[in-house]
């Protein structure tokens, strides 16, 4: 009874733990008690690399001959984990050493050595190895809700780095479309293909759309620009969009020796880039169209 009371007493104290780094010393003390063993140790591999390593007493940790030799027991059975819980036996003439080796999440393993006489090996009854079983699974529900609490302190790291990220954002995407409200210039978007995705208020007005379009958007920017130079594609010449958005750089109309009727025209096309810093669209403006617009007026 007295023996059963120990075992669930070692139990009870790694279920309390809140990770391997506290479960670790309360295991290898608790089975040094309730097994007599002379020494234990506790290790947790990762890819033929000590993780953890627990020792009790405190001094085994500088026996030479005894670390040693368990480091090398933990490594070489860890190699051998599979997915339950394996007992190794290895016996000289000094000292015999009980392992279990048993599966941890993220491709880890832990491996249990308790060091007894060698002329007093222990038979390790149905129901010890069975408790040391228990006593393997726990330790594994440890690590992984450390590893699942780790992650979650990540993901609510990523979180609030994204919000902060989006918020920032929009911001910025406020301040953008109050500028372009607000602007008197003459300015459209196309894409890569020639496309007109967006235009302002001001080049609606003063260029309006081919006859029964409501507006320049979803029409090729050749048709624009046309309007501009007057004669069909007079005005692209080396086309300044296709320019930009091949290069990733600033063009201007002079840069791409555009031809235009409108006098004191410019214009300067400007590539957007995504996160990988390819110009999917550009924004071209046009500068001295209000200009010529007024004078044309008057």
């Amino acid at each position: 009874m007295d023996d059963a009371l120990d075992w669930l007493t070692l139990l009870e104290r790694i279920m309390r733990a809140d990770s391997l780094a506290t479960a670790g010393p309360a295991t290898v003390r608790g089975l040094a008690a309730v097994t007599g063993a002379s020494a234990t140790g506790l290790f947790v591999v990762l890819h033929d690399r000590m993780f953890f390593e627990f020792w009790h007493p405190d001094e085994t940790f500088r026996n030479a001959a005894v670390h040693d030799e368990f480091r090398r027991l933990a490594l070489l059975y860890a190699a051998r984990a599979s997915d339950h819980v394996q007992r190794h036996d290895h016996d000289s003439d000094c000292h015999c050493v009980r392992s279990f080796v048993f599966p941890m999440k993220n491709r880890l393993a832990g491996v249990l050595c308790m060091q007894f006489p060698a002329h007093a090996p222990p038979d390790l009854p149905e129901h010890v190895q069975a408790a040391l079983g228990l006593v393997a699974l726990q330790l594994t529900a440890v690590q992984e809700i450390e590893a699942e609490r780790t992650k979650r302190r990540q993901y609510e790291h990523w979180f609030h780095t994204s919000d902060r990220h989006i918020r920032t954002l929009e911001a910025e995407r406020q301040k953008f479309a109050a500028l372009v409200t607000s602007t008197d210039s003459c300015v459209f978007v196309a894409d890569r293909g020639g496309v007109i995705r967006w235009t302002s208020r001001p080049l609606q007005e003063h260029v309006p759309p081919p006859s029964g379009a409501a507006s320049w958007s979803g029409r090729p920017c050749d048709e624009l620009c046309t309007s501009l130079g007057g004669g069909t594609r007079k005005a692209c010449g080396e086309c300044i969009l296709t320019r930009a958005a091949n290069s990733g750089q600033e063009t201007t109309s002079a840069d791409a020796s555009v031809a235009l009727d409108v006098a004191a025209l410019r214009m300067t096309a400007l590539p957007i880039k995504d996160a990988e810093g390819r110009a999917h669209e550009v924004m071209v403006v046009l500068e001295g169209m209000t200009r010529a617009a007024r004078r044309n007026a008057a």
